[in-house]
């Protein structure tokens, strides 16, 4: 509740390049995709963002993909997150404010927030990459997508 139906301010920061951020509100015009995660205790995250990636690929066949990151809070930790992280979607830190600064976040799974071309959140879904449904669960974050993107091409018509 807190983000639905709320515009997004955030800057995030590449994880390899911290010269490199991406501020979502430049990405306007385009559907986002934020996967937010606690790189540092999420075993098998990286799959999760993997198979969302595909399954945009399969979906929407040439179209033109949403901004799909991978965001992880900023920690003081000296650990390289590309050793915590493997996979084909950006990795980037986020402010700690967007994690919600407390207990709701659990580390052991990733909140996917899909953003409409105007920056409103339009949908959130936690994932576990170790649940049963979880391929219910990326099926019904992909239609959310797809949603989006059709209201995206039709805007753009």
């Amino acid at each position: 509740r807190r983000f639905v139906g709320h515009r997004l301010a955030a800057t995030l920061v590449d994880a390899d390049d911290p010269r490199r951020t991406h501020d979502v509100d430049d990405l306007r015009g385009r559907p986002v995709v934020l996967g937010l995660f606690h790189a540092d205790g999420c075993v098998g995250c990286s799959a999760v963002f993997d198979r969302l990636r595909d399954g945009l690929c399969e979906r929407l066949d040439g179209d033109e993909l949403p901004a799909i990151f991978a965001v992880t809070p900023q920690t003081k930790d000296t650990t390289p997150l590309s050793k915590l992280y493997s996979s084909s979607v950006p990795l980037v830190t986020g402010p700690t404010d967007l994690f919600l600064q407390g207990d709701l976040f659990e580390a052991d799974r990733i909140y996917f927030l899909i953003i409409d071309t105007r920056g409103i959140v339009r949908f959130v879904s936690p994932i576990a990459p170790d649940s049963d449904d979880i391929d219910a669960a990326l099926d019904e974050v992909l239609a959310a997508v797809e949603q989006q993107e059709d209201h995206a091409s039709r805007s753009r018509r």
